[in-house]
């Protein structure tokens, strides 16, 4: 875990390159959620804030995986301010896939390049015995037809975020019931965890069994978050959501394209939460997960040219989404 402090203020690496290293390393609980609540939590270098202290912060007897002004240098990295040298600009700029995109043989980001001679840009493998490259011209074009498929046409819009809208409403119906219940269970592994960083401060027990337990608790900590998030969605909030991504869907290609890099790395971030890999061989693009608002549009849009009589036919959206998606609930994450 001293890598990771490390990795972050020498290599300035993202977050998901480094779960990626602590994963091929054996720590496979890490999550890229986990890593960045850890380069937050001032446990890490030393010290022990939390609400059975009064918000007094106290130094700790355990030992630290970062010094003090380690872990101020990491937290102002993750809030971008440290400069970059003209030419990582630039790549940044050209090659906005660096680092989203992954390769699917050997599951490790892509890194980019300019072919000087040629004045032409590349994205590619660097793992040994891989390498694999293309150019960015023709990626480029490829990925434009991948977001094609979340596009919808100015005369669909309304068909489709009815059939949004009743979808996550069918999704929701019972979940909310569940909330009262979610929060009062993690409110209790809260404060466990509290209490059992408290205890090994105080030396109430020892390093090993504080490490066995506490990550046990953890665990329980992110699941509950995970479940109460994926569990229900506010209406107004969904009413919102679905109008943001209905227009934002009918530009996905000419946003990404724009000569503003921030919006076409939030465009694919939207779109794809949890980042794309691409197969060089069948020069195709794979995803494991696609943002839940933008999953059902292309069934939906294939649902409307087979029929051609949506309206408020209930029928054909259930049909649809059964025949799809098998109609299982998604989450309904908004990544901006």
């Amino acid at each position: 875990m001293r890598k990771a402090w490390e990795w972050k203020l020498k290599e300035l690496l993202p977050n998901k390159d480094i779960v990626q290293r602590l994963n091929s390393m054996g720590i496979k609980w890490m999550s890229e959620r986990r890593l960045s609540d850890v380069y937050r939590n001032p446990f890490y270098c030393g010290k022990l804030v939390n609400t059975l202290l009064g918000g007094e912060v106290v130094i700790g007897r355990h030992e630290a995986l970062a010094t003090p002004e380690d872990f101020l240098m990491v937290n102002e990295i993750l809030k971008g301010k440290f400069n970059k040298g003209k030419h990582s600009i630039e790549n940044t700029i050209q090659l906005p896939l660096k680092r989203f995109m992954s390769c699917a043989s050997c599951g490790n980001p892509t890194t980019g390049y300019l072919q000087k001679q040629k004045s032409l840009y590349y994205y590619k493998c660097r793992t040994n015995g891989c390498k694999k490259n293309k150019s960015q011209k023709k990626l480029h074009m490829q990925f434009q037809d991948f977001l094609k498929r979340y596009e919808v046409k100015k005369e669909s819009v309304a068909h489709i975020e009815k059939g949004l809208s009743y979808m996550f409403e069918q999704f929701n119906r019972d979940a909310k019931t569940e909330q009262k219940k979610y929060k009062k269970n993690l409110a209790a592994i809260i404060q466990k965890i509290e209490q059992f960083e408290l205890r090994y401060v105080e030396g109430e027990i020892n390093m090993a069994l504080y490490e066995k337990y506490n990550q046990k608790f953890l665990d329980e900590k992110f699941e509950m978050e995970r479940i109460m998030e994926s569990s229900t969605f506010e209406s107004s909030n969904l009413k919102n959501c679905i109008n943001y991504v209905s227009t934002i869907s009918r530009n996905l290609t000419e946003i990404w394209t724009s000569e503003d890099y921030s919006q076409s790395e939030r465009v694919q971030q939207l779109v794809f939460p949890e980042g794309i890999s691409y197969d060089f061989k069948n020069e195709r693009f794979l995803t494991s997960r696609i943002n839940s608002l933008f999953l059902p549009i292309p069934y939906l849009c294939k649902g409307l040219e087979e029929t051609k009589k949506w309206n408020n036919n209930k029928e054909v959206i259930n049909s649809t989404l059964v025949r799809h998606t098998g109609f299982e609930p998604v989450t309904p994450t908004l990544s901006r």
